[in-house]
């Protein structure tokens, strides 16, 4: 077994542990002898933004490969997966940074993963909370102050930080998960990234669960069918 696999845990990019994604890593290493970890890193704040993030998942990776390999284990490769913010993070960190990653990064999968924070129905209709608070959490995430007034100037600024913008032939094979009803991550940005993920050639799996919402539990036998997607994907891409 040379690959890991490392799950990043979601709560808008402000909350949420590790911890959420225990059971789930225990039951992935079981199920198919692979390493799992799931990480931590810093909220976002006026102190934080979304590069720091990044950065954490960097060192995540360093640790995972020299504890492995201090117990004898030699890891090459590791797959993200991530929910929600985590999906996110896991997406723009497979597609902006695997050249530099400490250990090749061979797929991504994101469970209702937002994929472009220059939406406006992302900040304007978000279910996570008011505009406000939205502005305040991307107005974070790039280091800047975000308004209504200045959207259209910081607009390029979010995107940066959408894994939307950063699709090209090279990217990673990618397994989207995404609620029909999510409220908080729409599924009509979510299918434009789908489009651009085919448009570009990228090796892909979609699976969007009817009247599920952001936690993606009402739809089981789609579910099922996402949960053998990402089977196959760390079968094929992680051994």
């Amino acid at each position: 077994q040379q690959g890991a696999i490392l799950f990043i845990h979601g709560g808008g990019w402000v909350a949420g542990n590790k911890s959420g994604f225990t059971n789930r890593a225990i039951g992935v290493s079981e199920k198919y002898g692979c390493i799992t970890a799931s990480m931590n890193y810093r909220y976002a704040s006026d102190k934080v933004d979304c590069n720091d993030m990044l950065d954490d998942i960097d060192l995540a990776i360093e640790k995972i490969k020299d504890t492995a390999a201090a117990n004898g284990a030699e890891l090459k490769r590791v797959m993200l997966v991530g929910f929600s913010a985590g999906g996110h993070l896991a997406m723009l960190y497979a597609y902006t940074r695997k050249s530099t990653a400490a250990l090749k990064v061979c797929a991504v999968a994101s469970y209702s993963g937002p994929t472009d924070l220059s939406s406006r129905k992302f900040i304007e209709k978000n279910a996570l909370g008011s505009e406000e608070l939205m502005r305040g959490i991307v107005s974070d995430l790039i280091g800047q102050k975000v308004t209504k007034k200045n959207f259209e100037s910081k607009k390029d600024k979010l995107l940066e930080i959408s894994p939307v913008n950063h699709v090209s032939s090279s990217c990673v094979p990618t397994l989207v998960v995404q609620g029909e009803k999510d409220k908080i991550v729409y599924p009509s940005d979510t299918r434009v990234f789908v489009e651009k993920l085919k448009a570009k050639g990228v090796t892909y799996k979609y699976f969007e669960l009817e009247g599920a919402g952001h936690q993606l539990d009402e739809d089981e036998a789609m579910l099922e069918e996402s949960n053998e997607a990402f089977g196959s994907y760390v079968k094929k891409y992680l051994k």
